[in-house]
């Protein structure tokens, strides 16, 4: 990997380490109230996440991309991890649209949030290494 590349990977991977160590409690207390029928409120928290929750897909296409050559079993535990976070939007997006508050529940406990605790453990994996060497 080139230097330049190394540097955009450490940084970028701090930034998403930071959102995710924001975003996945804030998801997490999004479930109850969306069990309990409280639509309002929890989807427009989650519908201002959209925009993070981009910014992550973009990271997990990049770092694969990036790694491919070099680290191809990280570039393919990144390729797992974007299918399943591509599996889990679409059904929340559909839960979003129809107001299904139970539908967007279960999808962000059981799909959504564990696919991002994945990825905070690749994304500190990575930034450790990157601190030994």
């Amino acid at each position: 990997m080139k230097p330049e590349d190394a540097r955009v990977l450490l940084e970028s991977s701090k930034e998403v380490q930071d959102y995710l160590q924001r975003a996945i409690p804030a998801l997490e207390g999004l479930v109850e109230p969306l069990r309990g029928g409280s639509s309002g409120q929890p989807l427009l928290i989650l519908a201002s996440a959209a925009d993070g929750l981009d910014g992550l897909a973009q990271y997990v296409a990049s770092v694969q991309m990036l790694v491919s050559v070099g680290t191809p079993q990280l570039a393919e535990n990144m390729a797992g991890l974007e299918q399943r976070f591509a599996k889990a939007i679409g059904p929340m997006v559909s839960g979003m649209e129809s107001q299904d508050s139970l539908l967007v529940a279960d999808v962000l406990e059981y799909e959504l949030i564990p696919v991002l605790q994945e990825l905070e453990s690749v994304v500190d994996g990575l930034l450790s290494q990157s601190n030994s060497h």
